[in-house]
């Protein structure tokens, strides 16, 4: 999920200018922040951006500083790689846009098993934290329906007030939903379930058997620790794979093509 709406989200929320601050930000003469800072009061440390494995020491390096309490961004993996991918290529290549279909099969043919690990881990190493407990898991793909996105923010909201951050009334949730996540964002959503336009990134056979494989791999390691809420979202992912996934074409190296 984009840094970016939930800094909007959790500052609109509790009034905070500075309401969430990325873990990794970092001045010049400073360095690395670790969203700490003498001037302005934060509420939420966003750490860790989409696929990054975590390194030691790891958080509980950093459990004096913070809450226990770990609320975990999620989001359908065969989406967020090729999401994440495109984040890269923007940032990093100042390329703006949808990354061209070839590129994408190339990315994807080379780098789908590590990314898929890097997803996975992402998720059970905040959960063997030893200083810092799971409380929720905020979906992306709620976000994008009232039902389940108003709920979602409402428990945010209330985990926030446990912490001692004010927040807006519970009657203003609905249109601080929409105002985050409103308007064409939901008109493309529910039009290509993806950030761009032009294509919907998809996988092979191979490869979609692989998700199905690892994703069902998964949810019985789940299931085993217990995590219920966990589990059904994963659910959700595996039936996608299943029934949703677009199929495509493997990449073919044409410079090798005579």
């Amino acid at each position: 999920m984009d840094d970016n709406l939930m800094k909007t989200l959790i500052s609109k929320m509790t009034g905070l200018k500075s309401g969430a601050k990325s873990f990794y930000a970092s001045q010049k003469r400073i360095g690395l922040r670790h969203c700490q800072s003498k001037t302005t009061e934060t509420a939420v440390c966003l750490n860790i951006h989409p696929l990054v494995e975590m390194k030691s020491p790891g958080p509980d390096a950093f459990h004096e500083s913070f809450d226990s309490t770990v609320v975990l961004l999620m989001r359908n993996p065969a989406i967020v790689i090729p999401a994440f991918l495109n984040q890269k290529r923007i940032k990093y290549k100042k390329l703006p846009g949808q990354m061209p279909l070839k590129e994408w099969r190339k990315k994807r043919d080379e780098s789908l098993k590590p990314m898929w690990n890097q997803w996975k881990n992402q998720y059970l190493s905040w959960k063997n934290t030893k200083h810092y407990q799971v409380r929720m898991y905020f979906m992306y793909e709620d976000m994008m329906y009232p039902d389940r996105g108003i709920p979602a923010i409402t428990r945010v909201s209330k985990l926030l007030q446990d912490a001692g951050f004010p927040t807006v009334p519970s009657q203003e949730i609905a249109c601080l939903w929409y105002q985050t996540f409103g308007g064409n964002a939901l008109d493309q959503y529910y039009q290509y379930q993806y950030d761009y336009t032009e294509y919907v990134p998809g996988y092979t056979l191979a490869q979609k058997e692989f998700l199905i494989q690892e994703m069902a791999a998964l949810i019985e390691e789940v299931q085993r620790q217990g995590d219920a809420e966990l589990m059904n979202i994963l659910k959700e992912y595996l039936i996608y794979f299943k029934e949703e996934l677009v199929v495509d074409e493997p990449w073919v190296n044409e410079t090798n093509v005579i």
